[in-house]
């Protein structure tokens, strides 16, 4: 079934994983145009499809472990004529080698640790649990990557915000710009999204919170500018 994600992006191929917000969001929060950058698990390339129609960065390389969304993505790429711009990698983060030539990399990483019962769906449940990694891993992988003054994007759940600031620091990432996203203005944060500089100085900013929907159901007018323009340059300023 094909999935249309905006006017210029249709998904051919989904591997299982659906297009969601904090793929939107994610694509969004990158603000900065740069040269080259990378996607720490990109599915079934959504994110980087994104990036590439707004023309975020001149060459993404996106990564995916599972062979099934990797498959998906290279056929998304190609078909929705990307292929130029986008490169799609079969590997593993932790196998991702020191190369600190990339301006920016994006990542939404597993954020539940493994324990209990897994999925049956294999494919969410290597997305959702730490079964390859988890931040640790993935802000290593980043902190590899990227050159000093490089940024890394991440979406990630506010209930382990403990977990994401110790692996950037760890890391030497330094969190920036943070900004919490509301289902409403009543709800709880679902999802916080954090810009970090590589080798950057101790200061962040906690922006406004993101209300994503009002009480009536309808978009609020930054959810709405968000999504008509993919970025949150208008929010952030």
């Amino acid at each position: 079934m094909e999935v249309k994600i905006n006017e210029n992006i249709t998904l051919f191929a989904t591997g299982g994983q659906p297009f969601t917000t904090d793929t939107y969001l994610l694509a969004a929060f990158a603000t900065k145009k740069a040269r080259l950058a990378a996607e720490l698990g990109c599915g079934s390339g959504s994110c980087s499809l994104l990036l590439a129609a707004r023309e975020k960065f001149n060459k993404i390389k996106a990564y995916e472990l599972q062979p099934t969304l990797f498959e998906a993505a290279k056929k998304n790429v190609e078909k929705n004529g990307y292929g130029e711009v986008i490169e799609v990698i079969c590997d593993d983060v932790r196998n991702i080698p020191r190369t600190e030539s990339f301006d920016a990399v994006l990542a939404n990483p597993p954020y539940l640790k493994v324990c209990g019962k897994l999925s049956p769906d294999k494919e969410k449940a290597i997305a959702r649990q730490e079964l390859f990694g988890g931040v640790h891993e993935f802000a290593a992988a980043a902190s590899r990557m990227l050159k000093t003054g490089g940024t890394f994007y991440c979406v990630y759940r506010p209930d382990r915000l403990t977990s994401l600031f110790s692996a950037m620091r760890e890391n030497r990432l330094e969190p920036k710009i943070m900004t919490f996203v509301h289902h409403k203005a009543a709800s709880d944060s679902s999802m916080v999204l954090v810009a970090a500089i590589k080798d950057g100085t101790e200061s962040v900013r906690l922006t406004k919170p993101l209300i994503m929907n009002g009480e009536d159901g309808i978009m609020t007018p930054d959810a709405q500018r968000i999504y008509d323009t993919c970025s949150f340059k208008d929010f952030l300023s």
